[in-house]
């Protein structure tokens, strides 16, 4: 209930640093690092599946389309905040390859995470996202499928882009 009352305050931005990254902002605090930790993945599908929640940044996400041009990611981006985009991928690999891929974003933070529990926060957030009645992580009927779980990340962008550029020309 305190999230809720205090939701239509937050002021959600993306700022680019010096090394021309975005770097996430809540009410003028960097918290790029901080939702990136696993203390925030134990809860981000039950605040997820907030209705309150889920409506605030669905208009704070389509807010930051109106002017095209966005690649953006998420569970319920194609089939909820976007329907009508242009391209849509549904990524996907192995859960075993993306804990893998995980662990090693979370031990540049802290280096005592586990992969059994990445493993375990990644099949259960599947699960939490996939049955949730509001915007359900489900793949869009009209997505492109990139199961890039033996793919490089240099591979990827090359499909990624052909994909891309086949649409524009």
């Amino acid at each position: 209930s305190k999230l809720i009352k205090l939701i239509n305050n937050l002021k959600i931005e993306f700022r680019i640093d010096e090394l021309n990254k975005n770097i996430l902002f809540l009410n003028n605090k960097k918290i790029g690092d901080k939702i990136r930790s696993m203390d925030v993945s134990n809860y981000v599908s039950k605040v997820a599946a907030i209705p309150e929640v889920r409506k605030c940044l669905v208009k704070e996400q389509r807010q930051m389309g109106l002017n095209k041009g966005l690649v953006m990611d998420g569970r319920d981006i194609g089939t909820v905040v976007f329907p009508e985009a242009e391209l849509k991928i549904f990524m996907s690999a192995s859960p075993e390859i993306r804990a893998n891929r995980r662990l090693c974003e979370l031990r540049e933070i802290d280096n005592s995470v586990k992969f059994n529990d990445v493993y375990k926060n990644i099949i259960d957030r599947d699960s939490d996202d996939s049955s949730r009645k509001d915007s359900p992580l489900i793949k869009p009927d009209d997505a492109f499928v990139l199961d890039n779980s033996n793919l490089s990340k240099s591979d990827q962008f090359k499909l990624v882009l052909s994909l891309a550029n086949n649409l524009i020309n």
